[in-house]
């Protein structure tokens, strides 16, 4: 007599092959999304820092052009300080830098300007970008600028630190 077999042909594959090809997505997926985000965070902080190096020219240029355009102006005085986060001559900023905002909503950037080296004809400033969440130093610019004709004694330079005064 013939035993009549069923042969059954395998047509999908088992719950146990079907889990186990999901688990291996799943962190196959997870170390990419890893990879992703680290490079976001990386590549951010690069456009920061491009971005700090073109507020510390901006405003170093900025402060050199206003005090060279200060001598050939009528104006008496002028006083340069550091307030609300940006450089200042007589309370007014010259160069607003809020243009980047952070998590909290604020400016990202602030400026710190510290005055040195104030001699008859020069000036030797130090512009400093800091984050204003993590309270980190981005960058520093050391410029000296020259204050032609300030050594004929028309000219007085005063101040130090945070603040520096020129008068005619």
């Amino acid at each position: 007599m013939k035993k009549y077999v069923k042969s059954r042909t395998k047509r999908g594959f088992t719950l146990l092959e079907l889990m186990l090809a999901i688990a291996i997505m799943m962190i196959t997926m997870e170390s990419i999304f890893s990879l992703i985000i680290s490079t976001y965070s990386s590549h951010r902080e690069v456009g920061y820092m491009n971005c700090c190096t073109e507020l510390l020219e901006i405003n170093s240029t900025a402060l050199e052009t206003h005090m060279l355009g200060f001598l050939g102006s009528p104006d008496k005085s002028v006083e340069y300080t550091c307030k609300n986060a940006c450089v200042c001559a007589n309370g007014n900023p010259i160069v607003d830098v809020s243009s980047i905002p952070s998590k909290t909503g604020g400016p990202k950037f602030h400026i710190e300007v510290e005055f040195k080296d104030i001699e008859a004809e020069k000036v030797t400033y130090i512009i400093t970008v800091m984050d204003n969440e993590s309270n980190t130093k981005y960058g520093s610019i050391n410029k000296t600028v020259w204050l032609p004709h300030a050594s004929n004694g028309s000219v007085v330079i005063s101040g130090g630190g945070s603040s520096l005064k020129i008068s005619k």
